[in-house]
């Protein structure tokens, strides 16, 4: 539940400092609506590989995403990389890690 929370809040932060124009801001919830554009015409089997499904909104596939980069922040967000590179990258430009934790490449 503090995870959802945590989600939800840094998501509606996100999304207001982005404003209108969601796809061209410099924000997480902007590089994240980018990754979602990208994938909306790729095979359902590779989209839900990457845990995003088209039938959920943007809040809902973000919440499990942030949920994976918490999940392993002390392995370098471990969970998330190997789930989708695309997004990993989008939260590690955003997101700080633990200290001494180093990103995956």
């Amino acid at each position: 539940m503090l995870r959802s929370l945590s989600a939800d809040f840094r998501w509606d932060t996100s999304h207001e400092c982005a404003g209108l124009d969601l796809l061209t801001s410099d924000t997480l919830a902007a590089a994240y609506a980018t990754i979602r554009w990208h994938y909306r015409n790729r095979a359902r089997d590779a989209r839900e590989r990457a845990a995003i499904y088209s039938a959920e909104n943007d809040r809902k596939n973000f919440r499990r995403h942030y949920t994976l980069y918490l999940e392993s922040a002390q392995q370098g967000g471990r969970k998330l990389h190997f789930k989708c590179r695309e997004i990993y990258d989008a939260f590690r430009k955003y997101l700080a890690l633990p200290e001494r934790v180093r990103r995956l490449s």
